[in-house]
Formats: C-alpha cells, sequence, structure tokens
C-alpha cells in the first residue's frame, strides 16, 4: 500500500508519538491515517516535508474526497493550515 511507504519514515521519527493506518470494517476501502508529532513546530516541519507532500498527492488520487484534518489542543485546521505554512517557509532562506 503505498500509505504504508509514507508512514514508515514518520514511524521511524523520534518526534513522531504515533503513526498508524486505522481500516473501516463497516466501509471496506475506507480508513483513517494518522499521525501525533511531540511539539508544534515537529508538525510544522513535517507538513512541509516531501513526506506530506506525497501524502497529499496521494490524497489528490483518491476516487472520493478524504477529509483532512489537523488537530491541537483546542483546534482542528485543514488544508488552509498547510498552504500557510508552505507560503511562509516559501519566503525563508534556504538554511532555515
Amino acid at each position: 500500500m503505498a500509505l504504508q511507504s509514507i508512514a514508515q519514515p514518520a514511524q521511524l521519527d523520534r518526534a513522531c508519538l504515533h503513526c498508524g493506518i486505522l481500516h473501516a470494517f463497516d466501509a471496506p476501502g475506507s480508513f483513517m491515517y494518522f499521525e501525533d508529532w511531540d511539539t508544534e513546530d515537529d508538525l510544522r516541519q513535517q507538513l512541509c516535508s516531501q513526506r506530506f507532500t506525497q501524502l497529499l498527492s496521494l490524497m489528490e488520487s483518491a476516487a472520493d474526497p478524504p477529509q483532512l484534518e489537523i488537530r491541537s489542543v483546542g483546534q482542528v485546521r485543514g488544508l488552509d493550515y498547510i498552504r500557510e505554512l508552505r507560503e511562509v517557509r516559501a519566503t525563508l532562506p534556504a538554511d532555515l
């Protein structure tokens, strides 16, 4: 499964607290992919990574539109948050 190849690097990262794929028994072909990161900065780095770009590409190729949620204490965000982070990162010097 393509999603497993995206999950594996996260699972090996020390800052990743949990990462997994849950399959829905009552809806064949439906699943939930999740990652839990130690800090907000760790999450931001992952959202701007090439690995996450691969995940977004995989989501775009899905037969049914996937739902994306980015949760932190007291907040739920979506694709707009990823876009915001990547736009800010694009304006920073490459060595940061």
